[in-house]
């Protein structure tokens, strides 16, 4: 039952990011939702960061969410995409910090992501000649 009411909520604040649906109302009845029951829906505070700033709204529980509750982690280089889709989103909401942002701007960074564009850009022409 409880993960089915978390997979509820995500798909809703993902579908509105998707949709660009900014329901002011709505955003502010998540954001208290995951507030209120942060060990339940944890999981949900990415996508909720990336819909508020998809819409452009902020709601008065998003910056204590952030400040409190959310942590970049290590990467790897499959994750590269959303870690910098989730500082970008949080640079939009104007609640990006220094450590967010060297996050995705390091040197490691940078070689991950030089190192997964050359492998794909290999494995693309690898299957054009296949083809």
């Amino acid at each position: 039952m409880i993960n089915d009411c978390v997979f509820q909520l995500q798909s809703i604040i993902t579908s509105m990011g998707t949709l660009r649906l900014r329901h002011c109302e709505l955003l502010d009845a998540c954001g208290r939702m995951i507030s209120e029951n942060l060990i339940q829906f944890q999981s949900s505070i990415p996508a909720f960061i990336r819909t508020c700033a998809a819409v452009n709204y902020a709601p008065s529980s998003l910056k204590k969410l952030v400040e409190n509750h959310f942590q970049l982690n290590e990467i790897s280089s499959d994750e590269i995409r959303n870690q910098i889709d989730l500082v970008w989103s949080l640079a939009i909401l104007d609640l990006a910090n220094q450590k967010h942002v060297q996050t995705v701007l390091s040197q490691d960074i940078f070689q991950l992501i030089q190192s997964k564009f050359t492998i794909d850009c290999l494995s693309n022409k690898i299957q054009d000649l296949s083809s």
